[in-house]
């Protein structure tokens, strides 16, 4: 006789074997704990069979295991190591740096992009505005008033020595700064 076992925990199928026969009754089997002679129904993807012994019946349960899920609040990512749906205030969907979560799908938060964008350029100004002197000994500041007025008092011969490239491909004169 066959019997069907399963997981003493989750009650997810695990194996099929062989009953053995009651040595005290012949014609009868020993049916061990977590395991049932109910024959377990046909695979479907996505699915694991569960047996739910209150009814003595087989279930299918959706089985994301494995699956990377996003939380929508954090954006954290995880993994699903547990039977069912995925859980609320989790999904599937992959979120991009700039998304906020809208109740059924990421999309763009135009505030947080716009701070995003705002700091990049920030720290890319900074980083470029950072004082220097040229050979000539004139020393260019840290602000962009500071770099403007500068460079209106530098003569184009001067910046043609420190960054002859830069000259070339400037579109606008000195005296529009």
């Amino acid at each position: 006789m066959k019997i069907y076992n399963y997981n003493k925990d989750t009650k997810e199928y695990i194996s099929t074997t062989q009953a053995s026969e009651n040595p005290l009754e012949k014609g009868k089997y020993l049916i061990p704990a977590n395991a049932t002679s109910i024959a377990i129904g046909n695979d479907k993807i996505g699915f694991a069979q569960v047996f739910d012994e209150a009814n003595n019946v087989w279930d299918y349960v959706e089985d994301n295991r494995g699956k990377t899920v996003y939380d929508t609040t954090t954006k954290q990512e995880s993994k699903v190591d547990y039977l069912g749906a995925v859980k609320s205030g989790f999904t599937e969907l992959v979120p991009n740096v700039d998304d906020k979560w809208t109740g059924t799908t990421w999309a763009l938060d135009i505030v947080l992009a716009q701070s995003a964008k705002q700091s990049q350029i920030k720290s890319a100004l900074q980083s470029y505005l950072k004082s220097y002197t040229l050979e000539d000994g004139t020393v260019i500041e840290n602000s962009i008033q500071d770099q403007a007025n500068n460079l209106k008092n530098l003569t184009l011969s001067q910046l043609a020595m420190q960054s002859p490239k830069w000259v070339a491909s400037t579109k606008y004169s000195l005296n529009s700064v």
